[in-house]
């Protein structure tokens, strides 16, 4: 892969939100031992043999040349890696739920049974996407041509935008076989070019049975110790032939030893290390429990609704799966922020920052006033959090309020065209009105939705009279409050068109202008509802822009304080992290040891709930003699998982955990409970990563899913 260096651009404002492979161009000291996630512009900087790593590092990457970094791919929101020469790729068995979940039935459940295609021929074609990183080059100064400091916010990012968009024109145009996207890697500061190459013929091969893949569900999911097979195959084609990947990785089936060094590679996602500490804040006290208990709202409403019918089950398992995550996570992160230092630490940082600033005329100069205006702005957005979060949730999470939304904005839009015109231009912009439409208009059951309305507005019923929008008030009844407004959305429902998603679709496909001039019960409470939530999504835009705005400045100081040992956030760019297998004490006398085994598998097992095992697999478990190389000599049995104090984050999913030399022996999956914290801060101490080890997937190919031709295209000997 030839990786292009950045060339620094002409501008003065910083903000390493989204810096990516750029830290060769500042005079940075060392990096700080506490950070673990590495670009591949510093990975010269590290001693990883040192640390333990066999291979030079040129075979880990290099940008003149085939490296490692060449088996890497992004998989949608996932890691992947290749694994053999005709396009093999292993990712997370959670990575490829929704392709099994999207071709199951009440007759064929592969998200139960799992998947296995015995030959090439049987691989089903999913939506997922693969992308494959072929060269970076940086744009800023193009990016940036015209813009200067005294534009407005909203002017600024008009011009930026159709630089950036020009920019692609010119590029496609270059390579049209490539897919151009600029990163915006430092608000106002850096952006970058990425060229990748995409697939988008990937074919779902094996998924192990869901009592594998996800055994122990969510009880066990974000926590250590683990006992699921977290992994699963698809493979990248081209022109209806398998890819031939310029890398693959070489499996080694005897797994590791405690205190080994491993490392990862991979893409980890958003990271917000270096945002100020009143956005943590606001993170911990507002927009996380906001999230997680909304989620687990929605959960419960959807698992009441499917329970017992398969078919049911089936349409919202991947959704549910999604949701659960999202919720334990944040849970986690709640959790991380209480019970450590973090925000103490930020907060005594601001403090300290405030002196450095008025500690010379020049400093002075340049930054007086940005921190005390960002804990401004900050203050106001806690205020206003839950009212803002609660009406934001309406057009998300309620398909037929957010239907009856998007057609009032359309009939908004058809008043200045004339009448004669009209259809004409509906028809024009069918496809970016049918994304739009569909964008949120998802109705398992109309109860369902009718359900989630009514909860956010009792819940905006509870806000204290200054937040209390001006819309619920107008919701009148005979009874109290509550009462009115559970009856107001029975009746609403009651009439609604819009909860019969068949015909509705039925119409918006047969007769565009007929559907925008339904009658719907919806419409005018969406209008009336819509007037007020666009005058709180324009303040609060505009406190965000002006955040945007001081952002750069404020990381510029953050950089001058530190005297460059400034480490950047992850932005989904390609990073390497390493360490080693390692235990660790996530609280007062509690040792977890690095390892799990296929014995902890037995003791958790249950004749249902999140550690139900069928008894053909369980029988496997029990009876079958493992291969010599996949037991653990010191304990005499299979291992399962293990844990290592890697810094990863969300992106990291499927991404391969390699031993000294560079081959795979885990794929990574999650991270402890302690650990879901890492997108705000990283400590060794309890920061640990966890990974599906090599010898269990194994295990489950032999022995489970009878995968005997893809462990012959592993190359894999027992």
């Amino acid at each position: 892969m030839k990786l292009v260096k950045y060339k620094l651009g002409k501008v003065t404002s910083t903000l390493a939100l989204f810096l990516a492979l750029t830290l060769s161009l500042f005079s940075f000291k060392p990096l700080a031992p506490e950070e673990g996630m590495f670009l591949l512009s510093q990975l010269g900087g590290l001693n990883l043999q040192k640390e333990g790593l066999k291979i030079p590092l040129s075979e880990v990457y290099n940008p003149d040349g085939i490296s490692l970094i060449d088996a890497l791919v992004r998989l949608d929101g996932c890691t992947g890696s290749f694994v053999s020469n005709e396009g093999l790729i292993i990712t997370n068995h959670h990575c490829a739920f929704g392709a099994a979940a999207a071709i199951s039935s009440k007759e064929n459940n592969y998200i139960e049974n799992g998947f296995y295609a015995e030959t090439m021929e049987k691989e089903v074609k999913t939506s997922m996407t693969c992308k494959i990183t072929q060269s970076y080059l940086d744009v800023t100064e193009k990016v940036l041509k015209g813009v200067d400091g005294t534009m407005a916010y909203d002017k600024k990012n008009e011009l930026i935008t159709a630089n950036s968009q020009a920019i692609i024109k010119e590029e496609s145009a270059l390579y049209p076989s490539l897919k151009m996207e600029i990163s915006q890697m430092s608000v106002g500061k850096l952006y970058t070019l990425f060229r990748y190459k995409v697939l988008t013929d990937i074919r779902l091969v094996y998924v192990p049975p869901r009592s594998v893949g996800e055994f122990g569900g969510e009880s066990d999911n974000w926590v250590w110790p683990r006992h699921n097979a977290d992994f699963s195959y698809v493979r990248a084609y081209e022109n209806d032939k398998p890819f031939v990947p310029k890398k693959f990785l070489k499996v080694n089936p005897n797994g590791t030893k405690e205190n080994d060094f491993v490392f990862v590679l991979g893409y980890p996602g958003r990271t917000y290390r270096h945002q100020p500490y009143k956005f943590l804040e606001y993170q911990r006290d507002e927009v996380l429990p906001f999230i997680a208990n909304w989620f687990e709202f929605k959960i419960k409403s959807m698992k009441d609704w499917a329970k017992n019918d398969e078919t049911r089950e089936i349409a919202v398992a991947s959704y549910i799966k999604s949701l659960a995550n999202t919720s334990k996570n944040f849970r986690g992160k709640i959790q991380g922020l209480r019970r450590t230092n973090v925000i103490a630490e930020k907060s005594a940082e601001n403090e300290k920052l405030k002196v450095f600033v008025k500690s010379s005329p020049e400093l002075t100069a340049s930054f007086s006033g940005v921190i005390e205006k960002i804990d401004e702005l900050y203050d106001l957005n806690i205020s206003l959090a839950k009212r803002d979060l609660l009406v934001n949730e309406l057009a998300q999470s309620v398909a037929v309020f957010h239907a009856a939304n998007f057609i009032n904005s359309v009939n908004t839009g058809l008043i200045n065209i004339p009448k004669a015109d009209r259809k004409a231009y509906l028809e024009k912009n069918r496809e970016d009105l049918k994304k739009g439409f569909q964008q949120n208009y998802r109705i398992y059951d109309a109860e369902l939705d009718k359900a989630y309305l009514t909860k956010l507005l009792l819940d905006m019923s509870d806000l204290p009279e200054n937040l209390k929008p001006i819309f619920l008030k107008n919701i009148k009844g005979k009874s109290d409050a509550k009462t009115n407004i559970v009856n107001f959305v029975t009746g609403l429902y009651k009439k609604s068109r819009l909860k019969d998603t068949k015909k509705t679709w039925e119409l918006f496909e047969n007769d565009l202008s007929k559907f925008v001039k339904q009658k719907e019960p919806m419409l005018a409470f969406a209008a009336n509802v819509s007037k007020e939530a666009t005058l709180y999504q324009k303040a609060l835009a505009d406190r965000n822009g002006q955040i945007s705005v001081l952002m750069p400045k404020f990381t510029e100081i953050i950089m001058k304080y530190h005297e460059g040992t400034f480490v950047p956030d992850a932005n989904g760019t390609l990073r390497l992290t390493h360490g080693h297998v390692k235990g660790y004490s996530p609280e007062d006398g509690v040792y977890n040891k690095p390892y799990t085994y296929l014995g902890g598998i037995l003791e958790k097992a249950q004749v249902s709930g999140d550690f139900y095992l069928p008894a053909n697999i369980l029988n496997t478990y029990k009876s079958v003699q493992a291969a010599d190389n996949l037991i653990d000599k010191n304990v005499h049995d299979v291992t399962v998982a293990l844990l290592y104090n890697l810094d990863t984050t969300g992106g990291n999913s499927g991404s391969p955990v390699l031993d000294a030399n560079g081959d795979l022996i885990g794929v990574n999956f999650d991270r402890a409970f302690t650990a879901t914290i890492n997108d705000y801060a990283w400590n060794e101490q309890y920061s640990r990563s966890i990974g599906v080890d090599i010898r269990f997937v194994l295990y489950v190919m032999k022995y489970i899913g009878k995968t005997d031709r893809l462990i012959n295209e592993l190359n894999v000997k027992f």
